[in-house]
């Protein structure tokens, strides 16, 4: 062991030698292997340790790892790591200042924060019973966090960043945000969407056509429906301007209440006698509602207003039409027509159904 000398020449082809080159180098007895930490995976913007130790006397220490770093210290402290830092550390024990041991490894992996969320995809205002919304994929995100009010809930994807969800009857909007998260943190929340929950099949305006009105639930209403009255509108009339209604489906109309709504109304119209009817006044000079054959329409306390035209109809039916406690209006300086009756149609007559004469 101790300093040694070296020296060495080069012979080439035709016997000529090269001019001497020496050198001194150390023989030691090579120290054992460090201990080192377990490898690592740290979240980013953390501050990690990687420790080295070895039983052996006078041994100092020698690390390398990713990006030219190196250090003599026993063990190193790594602030706020990222990426940059990811990789394999070697630690060497060292004697006689030059004489080091087989190195021993370490691996550091960076686990990023999830990126910002972007914006969500879909239609603001939705028109049926289910939807879809989705987000562009979240960088490093392993779970999407979705808010929804109570009522609305998650069917498929959940979890994701492309979920399907049903509203469940909730009627109104509400703010929709996502953000991501993994085992070391969540970005922000995405830009607030805002969406309009008014079911295609709900009556929550007093329009004649568009979405939310009586005319667009009915063409979009499901066999069976009952169709849903918002309880603002109770006490307002649904005016009738663009030529009857077709019901091709068999379908159920009455006030909110019917359904286990109460309104609110403090104040009635001339044409309202009880708050908790549905009123709808007719315009043109044709039917109101027209009942095809081989369907059903339902009219629970329900109060039609035929018109001031001559050619004007409440019910042109078909089919099966039922009047539950239902009045029928007409103008008494007009001609029209509560209800014609074509032949195969049928009509039920229950509770306080009435037809009256009004000015």
């Amino acid at each position: 062991f101790g300093t040694r000398f070296i020296y060495l020449r080069f012979k080439d082809t035709e016997g000529q030698y090269s001019i001497v080159k020496g050198g001194a180098f150390q023989i030691c007895d090579q120290p054992a292997s460090p201990t080192v930490s377990e490898d690592i995976a740290a979240c980013q913007g953390n501050t990690i340790m990687l420790t080295s130790s070895s039983a052996s006397p006078g041994i100092t220490y020698y690390w390398e790892g990713p990006s030219g770093f190196n250090s003599t210290q026993q063990n190193i402290t790594i602030s706020n790591v990222n990426t940059t830092n990811a990789g394999t550390y070697k630690s060497y024990a060292v004697v006689s200042g030059n004489c080091l041991s087989t190195a021993s490894e370490v691996e550091l992996s960076v686990v990023l924060l999830p990126s910002s969320a972007g914006n969500i995809l879909t239609t603001a205002t939705e028109c049926k019973d289910a939807t879809v919304f989705f987000v562009p994929f979240i960088n490093n995100a392993t779970n999407y966090e979705w808010t929804f009010p109570s009522g609305i809930n998650i069917f498929a994807g959940n979890n994701t960043n492309n979920i399907s969800v049903t509203f469940a009857g909730y009627i109104g909007s509400f703010n929709l945000q996502v953000r991501g998260s993994n085992t070391c943190g969540t970005s922000a929340f995405s830009a607030p969407l805002n969406v309009n929950t008014c079911f295609c099949r709900d009556v929550r305006n007093t329009n004649d056509g568009g979405l939310s009105s009586l005319r667009n639930a009915v063409g979009c209403a499901n066999p069976n429906d009952t169709i849903m009255v918002d309880p603002l509108i109770i006490g307002q009339n649904i005016n009738i301007s663009s030529g009857f209604i077709s019901i091709n489906n068999n379908l159920t109309l009455q006030p909110p209440s019917e359904n286990g709504f109460q309104s609110d109304v403090s104040t009635q119209n001339r044409y309202l006698s009880n708050p908790e009817r549905l009123s709808i006044v007719n315009t043109t000079n044709e039917e109101i509602f027209r009942v095809q054959p081989g369907k059903s329409l339902i009219l629970n306390k329900v109060d039609l207003f035929v018109g001031n035209e001559i050619e004007a109809v409440g019910v042109l039916n078909s089919g099966n039409l039922t009047l539950k406690d239902t009045h029928i209006y007409q103008n008494i300086n007009f001609d029209g027509t509560a209800i014609i009756n074509q032949p195969g149609g049928s009509i039920l007559i229950q509770g306080q159904t009435k037809i009256l004469k009004e000015e």
